[in-house]
């Protein structure tokens, strides 16, 4: 999660985003190649001259060009790749739901594969669920659409998706991307099981088995097994439910000692115990346990008990598919059991996903990788059958692909609005700079670069932020300051630094325009902490754009927000402020000198240029003459550690690459002691005040923090009354003004400064007309669907 800015600048990808696609302009590792598919080719089907929604010669075509820097080898279904691989899975596929841009209220799932949103079911299978009388959103009915065909014609149907969640869930297989149906709103009922099934498990002898110690047998090793070839082991310091009501007999021994126990065996069996608490049950380790165990008669233990310690690995029962709550009723009709209830709409957002393969052909292109399964579906036109609206017409690795219509895509129904592009040429490129000379000779009709390139003529450009906030950040512990200060000799003083005024004047003196210019290239100044990529709720709409997320920085900035949030008035006040609240607590004298070090990475432009921007913003305050910053001796390379052991009292180009999958992740980074810059922080006696339904509230910083995990929690309202809060997540608005208060709490801290914050900018033909203006992730510019072309091929 940490990110040292600079050496990462490099490592983060520029995106260009397409019906909700992301294309990368940047390196990708490539998956090995399996050897060659067994299974008979599925040549794509000839375009019958009766198909809705089919490009005739006489029909305009619309062909898209685009240039990527690489080229997969496989775009299995769930696949963890990004970027290109990603724009083919959401070409030849499909969700059961998809997000949709327009609609009323901002991004929301709407159906696609299936009919309707789905029908809460739980009631007709509470006996199965074990539901409480009343309870709902744990079995949903999906309908799906009449009229889906696969690439080659034949139905689609909910057997397909079955079957597709099984293969998934393959425990000969253990696909990590079985976590899908595994945990998380889609964690289907004995999914978990089927799964693990061939994992062995451990098992109390007591409640399975009930071996005598006479029945078993030392296998070649010593270890004594079961009569079915199971290692047995003794349970030290593992729970026992059956023997010890789930208490450990390592507690036991530790608490009475040898008022109950010969302790003579103790260290050598702790010397045998491996990080489960188990002891592998030889003879030897039998006769250190009888007589730890025995050798005391105030434990009450004879040798026909102590099998009651043993435990033995086995595997688990067997678990049909049947057990699983993904059901095919019919062949239109899906049933989900789920572990934990949902809402309608987070189950339609969660069914966005695509996992369907072609059950047949997925099955003939698995083959073995050494002692791994492997499956090559995917990495080829004859490895994959399109069910989504584009089928994958050439395929050159290496060097460029081609995809069209699929005729059987249902969408083609849907009117001239929509799915305007017939075609799309993907060439591959070396770099960056040859996909600009492509768009520049009129080869590609769009480009990602970063900073802000000129826009040649017949061309148009938009900014995509990529997550990332560039920060100044400092660790004000009062204890490690004053260490650093006197190891730093007499005169010198650092202490300063934990008075909040000093640190907002550090905030108020920064250029950050210039600092863009000059130090950080490509970059946008910062006043916030929050990149403007991150959404503030399932819609898709930034949270910077919310009321709540403006207001952040309106109230803290003041004047200073039209000013690229520099105000060297203010600025010299607080200085000033600092400087006397010091003196007069003792943090420093008339004769001290503030000396910070700063740790950075590079050749240090940015250190050069905060440098000349304090000593002006200090001019003529009572620090004139009194303040100065030197390079810190070799932070290393990890800056973050530096920080918190003191090795530096400022960072400087540092920050944090937010993921908009994971907005609470970034509160993390900020906001927990094991990862934010400053663990002094006491932000637990931070009082934050936000809106609630237009009341006012107030409530401890852990606990809006906690609501906006998603834990239920109390506010109170500004006439005292206490107000209990569902999760955030579960009321949008809400989750808004807890960002911005918790915002607004880092921003009056000052540990952490904003800068800039990292974009790329999107260049495309004036032929495109891209359906929204502003970037909103995940569907960037409004989606390939939406998409529209000036003029169609024949007229360029």
């Amino acid at each position: 999660m940490r990110k040292n800015y600079r050496p990462a600048v490099a490592l983060l990808l520029a995106l260009f985003a397409l019906g909700g696609t992301v294309l990368v302009a940047g390196t990708m590792p490539l998956p090995a190649e399996g050897p060659a598919v067994s299974a008979s080719p599925v040549p794509s089907p000839p375009i019958p001259e009766d198909k809705p929604g089919q490009a005739t010669p006489e029909e305009p075509r619309y062909t898209l060009h685009l240039a990527v820097t690489a080229l997969p080898e496989s775009w299995a279904p769930l696949a963890p790749e990004e970027g290109f691989p990603k724009l083919l899975r959401d070409c030849l596929s499909a969700g059961l739901y998809e997000l949709d841009y327009a609609q009323e209220g901002g991004t929301r799932p709407v159906p696609a594969l299936a009919q309707g949103e789905p029908e809460d079911v739980t009631a007709l299978y509470a006996d199965r669920l074990g539901c409480a009388p009343g309870e709902r959103g744990r079995a949903w009915r999906i309908l799906l659409r009449s009229d889906l065909l696969w690439q080659d014609g034949s139905p689609l149907t909910a057997g397909d998706f079955a079957e597709s969640a099984r293969r998934l869930l393959d425990p000969e297989v253990r696909d990590p991307a079985a976590a899908l149906f595994t945990q998380g709103p889609l964690a289907l009922t004995g999914a978990r099981d089927y799964l693990e099934q061939r994992v062995p498990i451990l098992v109390e002898n007591a409640r399975r088995g009930n071996y005598a110690f006479s029945e078993l047998l030392p296998n070649e090793e010593g270890v004594y097994t079961t009569p079915e070839g199971y290692a047995v082991s003794i349970a030290l310091d593992y729970p026992l439910s059956e023997l010890l009501y789930g208490e450990r007999l390592r507690f036991y021994v530790e608490t009475y000692g040898d008022l109950c126990f010969d302790l003579s065996p103790w260290e050598a069996l702790l010397e045998r115990m491996d990080g489960q608490g188990l002891v592998p049950l030889t003879e030897e380790s039998y006769e250190l346990f009888r007589t730890l165990t025995t050798g005391n008669p105030a434990w009450g233990d004879t040798a026909d008990l102590l099998p009651a310690y043993f435990v033995y690995t086995a595997p688990p029962p067997p678990v049909r598919w049947s057990e699983v709550g993904f059901m095919a009723q019919d062949d239109g009709t899906l049933v989900l059991l789920l572990e934990k209830p949902v809402s309608p709409e987070e189950l339609m957002e969660a069914l966005t996903v695509r996992f369907l393969v072609k059950p047949e052909l997925y099955d003939a292109c698995a083959y073995r990788d050494g002692e791994e399964n492997s499956n090559s579906y995917g990495s080829s036109p004859e490895t994959v059958l399109s069910y989504g609206p584009y089928l994958l017409r050439e395929w050159a690795p290496g060097k460029s692909c081609a995809l069209e219509r699929n005729p059987n895509y249902f969408a083609w129904k849907e009117g001239p609005d929509v799915w305007q592009t017939t075609e799309i040429q993907v060439a591959l490129v070396s770099a960056a700079g040859e996909a600009r000379s492509r768009f520049d000779r009129g080869l590609a009709d769009a480009c990602l670069l970063s900073g802000l390139p000129e826009v040649p003529e017949g061309s148009q450009a938009r900014v995509i932020p990529d997550g990332a906030v560039i920060l100044l950040a400092s660790n004000p512990d009062p204890a490690a300051l004053a260490a650093a200060q006197t190891a730093a000799g007499e005169g010198v003083n650092k202490t300063i630094l934990t008075l909040p005024a000093f640190r907002l004047a550090l905030s108020l003196s920064l250029d950050r325009a210039a600092f863009c210019a000059a130090a950080y290239p490509g970059r946008l100044p910062s006043l916030g902490l929050i990149s403007p990529l991150l959404p503030a709720d399932s819609t898709g709409v930034p949270y910077r754009d919310t009321e709540a997320g403006k207001a952040a920085l309106s109230s803290f900035w003041g004047r200073a927000e039209e000013s690229g949030g520099r105000d060297l008035e203010r600025a010299g006040a607080l200085f000033d402020l600092a400087w006397t609240a010091a003196l007069e607590t003792g943090l420093l004298t008339e004769e001290d000198r503030v000396e910070l070090t700063v740790g950075f990475a590079g050749e240090g432009a940015d250190f050069r240029l905060l440098t000349e921007q304090l000593t002006e913003a200090i001019r003529g305050t009572k620090l004139e003459g009194r303040f100065s910053l030197l390079p810190a001796e070799d932070p290393g390379s990890d800056l973050h550690a530096a920080l918190r052991q003191n090795r530096a009292d400022l960072l400087l180009g540092v920050g944090w690459a937010s993921d908009p999958e994971d907005p609470i992740g970034l509160m993390e980074a900020y906001l927990t002691e094991a990862y934010r810059y400053d663990p002094a922080w006491r932000a637990d006696e931070e009082l934050l005040r936000f809106s609630v339904g237009g009341r006012c509230c107030t409530a401890p910083l852990p606990e809006v923090f906690a609501l906006l995990r998603g834990e239920t929690g109390t506010v109170t309202d500004e006439e005292g009354n206490s107000l209990e809060l569902v999760p955030a997540k579960a009321d949008e608005a809400l989750a808004a003004e807890l960002m911005a208060a918790l915002e607004g709490a880092l921003l009056r801290n000052a540990d952490v400064i904003p800068l800039a914050e990292g974009f790329s900018t999107l260049l495309t033909k004036d032929r495109l007309e891209l359906p929204a203006e502003d970037y909103l992730y995940p569907l960037g510019f409004g989606g390939l669907k939406y998409l529209r072309y000036a003029s169609p091929d024949e007229n360029e």
